[in-house]
């Protein structure tokens, strides 16, 4: 039993850490930031949260409260400023809010119950839900506008802590050892010599 509750330990706490995860919208876009205009050109948004941050909002709506840049070019790496959140709603489908203005920037469908904790996509839209609401956001470089955001592609990516990994690393070796090690190493016991008998090694012969 020892064994076995040590085992569930090294094998479930990997799983309850919370992790980084990383939501990746690429898409094309027009629009303008601060006094700079971009024009049809390929933007990708990353949005950073973790596991641990996500929250149920009524019985459809995962969210989870992240950090946002996008990258645009000739413009290059913009942050948002406003508070911002990933929202996977049963009905509507899964994007990015802004707190500030209280609105859905965007949203990719179907969210086919996504819970904003595990990997996920691609997921392809043409045409995103909500793009006419993408405008006004601040950000480093000024307040955001997009007057296009299309064929946009979602991906999230669960990013393993060190200390998750560290973890494994230390919990095999320690598994291994618990059960004796792999078959061929495995330590066989035998009884004691008696008084006066001596213990001859015999070293394994190769065939």
């Amino acid at each position: 039993m020892i064994k076995l509750a040590s085992i569930l330990v090294l094998f479930t706490a990997g799983p309850a850490l919370c992790s980084p995860i990383v939501y990746t919208f690429e898409g094309t876009g027009s629009g303008t930031v601060g006094a700079l205009s971009f024009f049809d050109v390929p933007i990708t948004i990353e949005v950073f949260g973790n596991t641990l941050g996500v929250f149920r909002e009524g019985f459809q709506e995962y969210v989870n409260p992240v950090l946002t840049d996008l990258f645009i070019p000739g413009i290059g790496l913009v942050n948002v400023t406003d508070t911002t959140q990933m929202f996977s709603n049963i009905e509507t489908g899964i994007g990015i809010g802004d707190d500030r203005t209280d609105v859905a920037l965007f949203y990719l469908s179907p969210a086919d119950g996504y819970n904003l904790k595990t990997d996920f996509g691609p997921l392809f839209n043409a045409d995103p839900g909500a793009v006419d609401q993408f405008r006004g956001v601040r950000t480093t470089d000024g307040t955001l506008n997009l007057s296009l955001w299309e064929n946009v592609t979602f991906t999230a990516t669960v990013v393993p802590e060190p200390s998750t990994l560290t973890l494994w690393l230390v919990g095999l070796p320690i598994l291994a050892a618990m059960w004796g090690g792999p078959p061929g190493l495995r330590r066989v016991s035998r009884p004691a010599p008696r008084r006066g008998q001596s213990v001859i090694r015999r070293a394994a012969s190769s065939h």
